[in-house]
């Protein structure tokens, strides 16, 4: 997650990695994390993703976000 300035400034807020297996996987398929910076334990607070299947398939995707 970065945050944006306005004048072409981003900071990073925090960073989250994960699989679509976990997302999937989780209760309502709504995944929960923290958000950490540059190696640290400290929480720099939360991202929530909420999935819904909108068909089945074996095929293999990669995705990156940045928000």
């Amino acid at each position: 997650m970065i945050d944006a300035d306005g004048n072409g400034d981003f900071d990073l807020i925090g960073e989250c990695y994960t699989n679509m297996g976990a997302v999937m996987g989780a209760k309502m398929q709504m995944f929960q994390d923290k958000l950490l910076k540059g190696g640290s334990t400290k929480s720099q607070g939360n991202l929530i993703v909420r999935a819904e299947a909108v068909q089945a398939s074996n095929t293999c995707a990669r995705f990156k976000f940045r928000w």
